[in-house]
């Protein structure tokens, strides 16, 4: 009987562990989950200025809102900004949303709370014609 019971406690810590292991690696984050209470949105407008920020990070600003600042940080992206801000006379779709937990080793997003405006991380810029 003694035997059984320490087959029985190995047994029981084994899968305490692995349910414990199990919950820790869920629970960590990844670059590619993204809270669903996070919003989203998409925005028209044209791009006033770009300002570079720390590790290789963009801040888009648009002309018709002085509240909002979209962040790029993807090196196409940033890319693809810096050549709109030079060559293009329209307008820009960006596809934007919240910064989230994940983000806060962003450098745009570490400014957000010292400031009055409000800071999306942008996921994709496209150039439209003007209206």
């Amino acid at each position: 009987m003694h035997t059984n019971y320490r087959s029985y406690t190995r047994i029981l810590a084994l899968a305490l562990s692995l349910l414990l292991i199990t919950s820790v690696l869920t629970a960590c984050p990844t670059e590619t989950i993204r809270p669903s209470f996070t919003s989203s949105g998409i925005t028209r407008d044209t791009i006033f200025s770009v300002e570079n920020r720390g590790l290789g990070a963009v801040m888009v600003w648009v002309t018709h809102s002085d509240r909002e600042g979209y962040c790029f940080r993807d090196t196409e992206l940033v890319n693809q900004v810096r050549t709109l801000i030079r060559e293009h006379n329209g307008e820009v779709l960006i596809e934007f949303r919240d910064a989230g937990v994940l983000d806060s080793l962003n450098p745009c997003v570490g400014t957000e709370g010292e400031s009055q405006y409000k800071v999306y991380l942008g996921e994709s810029i496209t150039a439209v014609p003007a209206r």
